[in-house]
This record gives structure tokens, sequence and C-alpha cells, in this order.
């Protein structure tokens, strides 16, 4: 008996060599090597193996293998012992997510039980292989082999399809709620700007019967004017006047008036050409006739003569920059409420910027464009015949 036991001792420690020195072991999925190089390989591997045993990165394996191998062997035996008894398995963590070290015996080796005989050294093959089977998380499936686990997870696994087809479902109706609701939301959106257009569009009308009226009031047609529609009072003022030729305008302008015309900034030129030829009856001596000819009318001589559109506009407009500048020398300094050099600014920049000028001059044609009517009607009334090119 003392040989036998012997014996044993001795093939403990001969096996203890060879887990310690010559196998060397994966603690993540318990995979065993004959050499070093070979789990080098293994942890190499783009895709990193399952965790089963030892939860720790695969560098650790390798820099700490003598610190884990103790830990690894307990672990390895209470699965074994989990196995053998069809108990779920079950391993506390600490706070390093690593399992609880067990208190652990040279002699509590894994495989190597009290007896060495030879019905659980027949047993080795058969553990390995519960090792290396799966069970599926999700029906509770058993799968001998971890190739058919996967496939089975992938293809065939009939709780997984069904979450699948309810997710699948689910996201088709949250979609379809969502079109609905944004549809929804469009038309309510359609229907308020509808509201709001036709609201617009009843203001606008108000506004523009107002305007209407108020002009109708303020400015007389040739008609109203021919029928006698308008009191005694305009036409003696008409009357009583003499219209000056283009060039020879008379009028009074007053600091007000002047610092009026430049707070008007970037559109002073057109607004004087207004206070001066629109606004006072006697100055109403030029206009343009038809936007699609090239040619306006002046009052030369007491004689209405047709006139390159484009020149006069030019020679209109430099003449206009002319005398704003006089008025800012003359005037600029009585200013309260306008800043002289601001204004002197803005005509430099209007006489430098070629885009700026074009616009000035696109309103000046306007100006004498929409004025037309009532600069016919004032020569009419004074001298009773009808405007006529010599």
């Amino acid at each position: 008996m003392e040989s036998f036991h012997g014996s044993i001792n001795i093939l403990k420690v001969i096996y203890k060599y060879i887990i310690y020195n010559i196998m060397k072991y994966c603690f993540r999925c318990g995979n065993s090597f004959t050499t070093k190089s070979n789990l080098n390989k293994h942890l190499r591997k783009k895709k990193p193996c399952e965790i089963i045993y030892l939860d720790i990165l695969r560098d650790d394996v390798i820099k700490r293998y003598k610190e884990y191998i103790k830990d690894f062997i307990s672990v390895y035996k209470i699965k074994m012992d989990s196995i053998a008894n069809n108990l779920p398995i079950k391993t506390n963590t600490t706070a390093n997510n690593l399992p609880i070290k067990t208190n652990t015996t040279a002699n509590n080796l894994p495989i190597i039980s009290n007896t060495m005989d030879s019905e659980n050294l027949g047993t080795n093959s058969e553990t390995e292989s519960a090792i290396s089977g799966k069970l599926c998380e999700y029906c509770g499936k058993k799968f001998s082999h971890r190739n058919s686990y996967y496939l089975h997870k992938k293809k065939y696994c009939k709780v997984i399809k069904n979450n699948i087809e309810k997710e699948e479902l689910m996201d088709e109706f949250l979609n379809t709620k969502y079109s609905l609701l944004k549809l929804e939301y469009e038309e309510k959106l359609e229907e308020k700007l509808e509201e709001e257009r036709i609201k617009n569009v009843a203001t606008k009308e108000i506004l523009e019967n107002k305007i209407k009226e108020l002009e109708s009031k303020l400015i007389p047609t040739a008609s109203q004017i021919n029928n006698g529609h308008i009191g005694d009072n305009i036409n003696n003022n008409i009357a009583n006047i003499t219209i000056n030729n283009f060039g020879e305008e008379k009028f009074n302008m007053t600091v007000q008036d002047c610092e009026k015309i430049m707070s008007y900034e970037f559109d002073m030129i057109v607004k004087l050409i207004e206070h001066i030829h629109i606004i006072p009856p006697e100055n109403r001596n030029a206009f343009i006739p038809s936007l699609k000819e090239k040619y306006a009318m002046i009052l030369k001589d007491q004689k209405w003569d047709l006139v390159d559109r484009k020149e006069f506009i030019d020679n209109l407009v430099i003449s206009k920059n002319v005398m704003l500048e006089k008025m800012l020398d003359e005037y600029g300094s009585q200013f309260e409420n306008v800043n002289p050099n601001r204004s002197r600014s803005v005509i430099n920049y209007c006489k430098n910027d070629e885009e700026e000028y074009k616009r000035i001059k696109t309103n000046a044609n306007l100006l004498l464009f929409n004025n037309k009517d009532m600069i016919r009607d004032t020569y009419e009334i004074k001298y009773n015949k009808k405007i006529q090119p010599r």
C-alpha cells in the first residue's frame, strides 16, 4: 500500500509539473497549448476568444501567467464539479471583474482526485467535450460543438427569430405612426398658412382701397380736371404760375429741407429730384413718356423737346450730386440730426460705386415716368393745350 500511495504522489508531482511548466493554458477560454508560441498565436487572433474562466485581458495571460495559474485551476475544478452535477455555473466577481480566489493547496489540481483510478482518468475526454459544448441562452438547447451553437444562434434559434420579427414590427409601427403624425402636422400647418394668406390678402385689399381713396382726394386725374371736379383754388394756383424751363428752376431750400433730404442717405439724389422737379408745379418741366422708348421730354424755350433719355438722366444725376455737395458746404454745420461727414461719405460712395450709381439712375427714371401724368396735367391746365414735341 505504501508503494501504491507513493506512486500516486509521484504521479501528482508529475502532473503538477506538466500543468505549471509544460502545458500552457489560455485563462480566458481554457484551451491548452504545448508551447508558449502557440498560446501567443491564439491570443493575438483578430477575434478574441470567449471568456469562460477568468475575465482578464489577453496581454495579462502572458505577462501575469504565474499569478493567475492557481486561480485558473481553482475555477477550472469548480466548473468541472458543476458540469458533473449538472448545476448552473455561478462565479462571484470582485470589483476588478475577476473571480474571487479560493483557498487552493498544491493538491487542489484540476482533474486530480484522491484516487487515481482508471475510470476517473478515462473521463478526461468527456469532460473536455462538456467544456467545449454550449448552451443557448435564448431557447436552452444544448450543443456539443461550438460551431453548431453559433450556427444555431445565427440561423435557427426560434426565440431570436421571434425577437427580430417583433423588433421589425415595432419599427414598422413606429415609422407608420411617425409618418401619420408628420402628415397631420403638415396638414394643420398648411391650414394655418392658408388662413394667414387669406387674412393678408383681405388686409392688402383694404389698404389698397384706402390708398386709392386718398390718392383720388389728394391728386386729381386729368379727366377730373377737365370735368371741373376739383376746386377753383387748384385751378387758380396753377393758372397763376409760370412753368420754368429745364435748367432754370426756381426754388427755396431751408436748412430743414436740406437736412431732411440728407436723411435719406443713399436715396438723397432721387429725393432732391423729387423736391425740385415734382413737388413745385412751376418746376414740372421734364418727364419720361415711356420706359420702352429711348428719349425723354424737357421744356426748353417754352417748347417740349425730345432728348436722349440716357444722357439726360446722367446729366440730371450729376447736377444733383454737385448741388448736394454745395448744400453740405453751406448748411452742413447747422444740421441737428444728420452727420455731415456721413452724408459726404455717402455722396462720394454713390459717385464712385458703379452698381450704386446704376441703381440711382434707375430710380430717377422711374420717378419721372411715374409722375408723367401729373406733369402733363399741370402744363395742360396752365396753357390749355396738350403737350406736343416740336
